[in-house]
């Protein structure tokens, strides 16, 4: 049985798990990051819209502008149909492939000499003596890991968040697909009688189009956007699902030296995005805590505010958004 022993250990190779592993190299800790998948070959789903929080924290955490020179931009117009009503919203957003993100957080860390264990399953973690016991997939070897800090950031379906407290944590899926790039703008086709909304997203020479919907109408989800596909001209795609946290059940810390981040902490808003941005701040802040800062409940705790908040006002929003598109149109014609 091989056996490690780090500082550090990050579960889960993502954006956020990255990140950390990237922060914490650079104050010359020793980190050991493990991934269940091919770290290097793995997608995950995602429009691709990278919002102004998003990028501020980039440049924070990187220093750099480089996330928006990953590929040639294309910033649209936002059009949003509620009903027969549609408006526009002026305004730029750099679309990034979510790949292009990852891998770059991914080489960040290594370039800093981290080290990383893909294709490595956590099958049991002892939080009393700090060791964690894994399955290489690949050798089907076992490996033990002993740690003085665990961090899980092991996505929305968290396997280290279940082993540490029994449940897994809450969220709603999203259905994505690639389908042809047939126009030069975005659009969200929310529905608020469903409390969801479709989406297309022009990248490079295709786009992305998918659709997420609260808990209570998850069942219709594939009809909902076959009939958006049949409305915008598309064939319907091949469809991937992922989870994404419902932002109502944070979990910063199980128990003492072991924290989660991202996805994994369910830091998320389902129906308004922000997974980027969260993934990257609550990675900033763990580490500024971990290296003697202000401690990471207390840093995030403006963050866990704006998604309660977020999280109680879901209902409300869409009836905001059908507002501002009738009141728009009514502008318009009165023009």
């Amino acid at each position: 049985m091989r056996t490690y022993t780090t500082d550090y250990l990050v579960i889960g190779g993502g954006l956020a798990g990255s990140t950390l592993g990237f922060l914490l190299r650079q104050a010359g800790a020793n980190v050991i990051v493990t991934e269940l998948l091919d770290a290097r070959a793995k997608s995950k789903l995602c429009g691709g819209i990278i919002a102004s929080l998003a990028t501020k924290t980039f440049e924070t955490v990187y220093g750099t502008n480089e996330l928006l020179t990953l590929q040639p931009l294309q910033c649209q117009d936002w059009t949003t149909s509620c009903f027969e009503s549609s408006y526009t919203i002026h305004t730029q957003y750099p679309i990034v492939q979510r790949k292009d993100l990852d891998d770059y957080c991914l080489k960040r860390y290594l370039d800093s000499d981290g080290i990383l264990l893909d294709r490595v399953k956590t099958t049991a973690v002892n939080t009393a003596e700090h060791t964690a016991v894994c399955l290489d997939l690949r050798t089907k070897e076992h490996l033990t890991i002993t740690y003085n800090t665990l961090v899980a950031a092991d996505g929305a379906t968290s396997l280290t968040r279940r082993m540490l407290t029994g449940r897994k944590a809450r969220f709603v899926l999203t259905l994505e697909g690639t389908v042809p790039n047939i126009g030069n703008y975005i659009e969200f086709n929310v529905m608020p009688q469903f409390n969801g909304y479709c989406w297309y997203i022009p990248r490079r020479e295709d786009a992305q189009i998918g659709c997420i919907y609260q808990y209570n109408y998850s069942q219709g989800r594939r009809e909902r956007l076959r009939n958006y596909c049949n409305r915008l001209g598309l064939d319907v795609p091949r469809l991937r699902s992922a989870p994404v946290p419902s932002g109502d059940d944070i979990l910063l810390s199980a128990q003492e030296n072991t924290w989660f981040i991202g996805d994994a902490a369910g830091l998320a808003d389902a129906f308004g995005g922000g997974g980027i941005h969260y993934a990257l701040v609550s990675a900033q802040l763990l580490a500024n805590s971990l290296l003697g800062s202000t401690p990471y409940t207390q840093a995030m705790e403006p963050h866990l505010q704006e998604l309660k908040k977020i999280a109680s006002t879901v209902d409300q929003r869409y009836l905001a958004i059908c507002i501002k598109a009738a009141l728009t149109r009514s502008d318009s014609q009165q023009n």
